[in-house]
């Protein structure tokens, strides 16, 4: 079953929607503490978001756009914590962030390589 590219842009929306929302929870909110490393959490995340938005993505130009936006709302909600009780901003949550996005984008395009060797 394909996904068309509108809905995988709502996909995306909805999961940056959950992790604004999540970021920005003062800490007592929060119910669950993570059993492994938060940078691991990190990175994953920003991995996951970074491969919806390229495969939502129909224009090739928009590949810079799409890595600044993925990387500056890591940034964002980092400075964001500041203003919320119990929260510290992190700068290796950050490079973890970053991190994820850019390896995030690396996959994708294995991906479409692989995938464009397979339809040939």
């Amino acid at each position: 079953m394909l996904i068309s590219h509108n809905k995988r842009k709502v996909i995306w929306g909805l999961m940056v929607l959950v992790v604004v929302i999540l970021s920005l929870l003062p800490q007592d909110q929060i119910s669950t503490q993570l059993s492994f490393n938060d940078k691991v959490a990190h990175f994953l995340i920003y991995f996951i978001l970074t491969f919806i938005a390229l495969l939502s993505s129909t224009k090739k130009h928009s590949l810079l756009s799409i890595l600044a936006i993925q990387i500056l709302i890591g940034i964002c909600l980092e400075v964001a914590q500041s203003f919320i009780p119990g929260r510290f901003p992190e700068f290796l949550d950050v490079i973890a962030n970053s991190l994820g996005v850019l390896v995030g984008a690396l996959v994708y395009f294995i991906f479409r390589k692989i995938k464009s060797i397979a339809q040939n």
